[in-house]
């Protein structure tokens, strides 16, 4: 399939070389990859590469560093359910020990 079209074959490779840039958080290779020729691309993929170099910086930090902010996300994410969960509620301490069974095991609970 990749030897039907050019074009496919060669957005596959950088795909895939994109992919092995940040499992082995390698900074060269992602910097390399930012230089390839657009046009040999399909436009979905040359999107995703304007983005890449509008966002270099920050992209280059979370590759160093190994820090994202996946974990502040999930808490922001529970919130919101929480908020959702919270309009059935008429009793706050009902919707506490809701709260509690729930994320129990994720938080410490302070005494």
């Amino acid at each position: 399939m990749l030897d039907e079209s050019e074009t496919f074959r060669d957005t596959y490779e950088v795909y895939q070389s994109l992919l092995r840039a940040f499992k082995m958080n390698s900074r060269s290779l992602f910097e390399q990859l930012l230089m390839v020729d657009l046009k040999k691309l399909h436009p979905q993929m040359t999107t995703s590469i304007r983005t890449f170099k509008r966002l270099k910086n920050e992209i280059i930090n979370g590759i160093e560093t190994g820090f994202t902010n996946g974990p502040m996300e999930t808490n922001n994410n529970n919130i919101k359910v929480l908020k959702r969960i919270a309009y059935g509620y008429k009793n706050y301490n009902n919707l506490r020990n809701h709260f509690l069974l729930v994320y129990t095991d994720k938080i410490e609970i302070a005494a």
